[in-house]
């Protein structure tokens, strides 16, 4: 009787269970392929075009992983040169864990093997996992920049490396304790042993906290 009155007690003094998190993201990129086409020949262009729509919700990972994910939703229409393919998620593959090398989110299974149409289906810049990565390394004013590491931000734009330019962050403004922040950069690298050349624009929102008239995001 004694063990069974301690036990509320124990109970509230027991961390609270691991936070979870819906994300939704909507994915809209239009760009072009290009591959060599042999000595003295132009490069064989193809226009890209990718609208994909992700719903999930993350809890942090337990040994190897960084994330657990359970996916509503999870689809993508390719089109390039006008001819569109589908990818979606299997049924049996709507838990995901994400592990981190490096700064690479890796999707995988915990009792079998994704598709390599659903491993490019969630090969996605800026992953959920890595978006602390965008935070300065202090408490900031409004309209202070600061970079993005580069092993970072090639995770964040879902590339392997980058080898000219990178990715920047400003403050814009802060309403309410919600940070506006603008993202930019042109950045030369490889992904999956191939050229590639971005242009970045766009805009994130996060949480802030006066520090001493400054932010910490």
């Amino acid at each position: 009787e004694a063990e069974d009155a301690a036990a509320p007690s124990a109970a509230a003094d027991s961390p609270p269970p691991p936070a979870a998190h819906r994300v939704e993201v909507d994915l809209d990129v239009k760009g072009e392929l290009f591959a060599p086409a042999g000595r003295d020949a132009q490069p064989v262009r193809r226009p890209i075009a990718i609208e994909a729509r992700f719903d999930f919700v993350e809890r942090p990972g337990t040994g190897t992983a960084a994330a657990t994910r359970t996916y509503a939703e999870a689809a993508a229409i390719v089109r390039v040169a006008d001819e569109p393919a589908r990818l979606t998620l299997s049924a049996d593959a709507r838990r995901v864990e994400v592990a981190l090398q490096g700064t690479t989110p890796t999707p995988y299974l915990a009792d079998g093997f994704l598709s390599r149409d659903e491993l490019d289906l969630l090969d996605t810049p800026f992953d959920a996992v890595l978006l602390d990565r965008l935070l300065p390394p202090g408490p900031v004013a409004i309209d202070a920049t600061w970079a993005i590491p580069p092993d970072a931000a090639a995770g964040l734009l879902a590339i392997d490396t980058i080898e000219t330019g990178g990715l920047e962050a400003r403050l814009t403004a802060v309403d309410d304790g919600r940070a506006a922040v603008r993202l930019t950069g042109i950045v030369d690298g490889a992904a999956d042993g191939a050229p590639t050349h971005l242009v970045i624009e766009g805009d994130c929102g996060l949480a802030a906290d006066p520090v001493d008239g400054h932010w910490r995001l």
